[in-house]
């Protein structure tokens, strides 16, 4: 759901509902969200989507 442990982090819904949304467009922008907020704390991995 993002990088939830970090305050003010943007919070996404569960996989599931995003995959109800059947728009790959916004699972990329997701991703880049995710990535550029992980980066930011310094982390150099998170927990990929669940498949």
């Amino acid at each position: 759901h993002g990088h939830s442990n970090v305050r003010d982090a943007v919070i996404f819904p569960h996989n599931i509902g995003l995959g109800a949304a059947n728009d790959p467009n916004l699972m990329e922008r997701i991703g880049t969200v995710t990535a550029l907020e992980v980066a930011a704390t310094g982390v150099d991995w998170t927990f990929g989507p669940c498949l």
